[in-house]
């Protein structure tokens, strides 16, 4: 009876310390990057990378003012050192990713058919982009608009005790000029 008593407390000894230990810690962090179009027009952004596999094409629809919500990545229990900087770099350039900004085009037009990341819909896009962007990411003089500006992104904090940082890419009609 004594050995099932002490192994009683024991058990709760454990698990309370577990409990309370837990409010030390901090609460996950979590990033999220977003993409703007900030143009009048609706366009497509195109996000290719080159793998060991082979090429690959994802397509994001961007309506204007609306935010489009690419990618969330988590920093886990105790992510002092990782940062928004961070989950941009492992989104875009660590995968080596090339951003291209393309017009819709109609259907009985010269263009290239592709289908919707996650709308699942098939549209139309213009052979030629409107900008395109590539790695490496870099800390460019604000006045230079680019993906892979580490300046071009608005960043904010969110979440409970503004744990959370959300990024913003703002696509301009500057970035189409030729």
């Amino acid at each position: 009876m004594k050995k099932q008593n002490l192994l009683t407390v024991l058990l709760i000894c454990m698990g309370l310390t577990l409990i309370f230990s837990c409010f030390q810690c901090e609460t996950e962090s979590e990033y999220r990057l977003y993409v703007t179009n900030a143009t009048t027009d609706t366009v497509v952004m195109a996000v290719t990378a080159e793998t060991e596999y082979g090429r690959y094409y994802h397509y994001y629809v961007l309506i204007p003012d609306e935010p489009y919500f690419l990618v969330r990545r988590s920093g886990g229990w105790s992510a002092k050192s990782y940062s928004i900087e961070k989950a941009i770099y492992d989104e875009f350039e660590r995968l080596d990713r090339t951003i291209e900004i393309y017009h819709l085009a109609c259907p009985t037009c010269e263009g290239t058919q592709i289908k919707d990341e996650y709308l699942r819909q098939e549209y139309y896009i213009e052979k030629n982009s409107l900008a395109s962007w590539s790695p490496p990411l870099v800390s460019l003089p604000n006045n230079i608009n680019s993906f892979y500006n580490l300046n071009s992104w608005i960043i904010k904090n969110a979440g409970k005790r503004n744990k959370w940082e959300h990024a913003t890419f703002v696509i301009t009609n500057e970035d189409f000029a030729k």
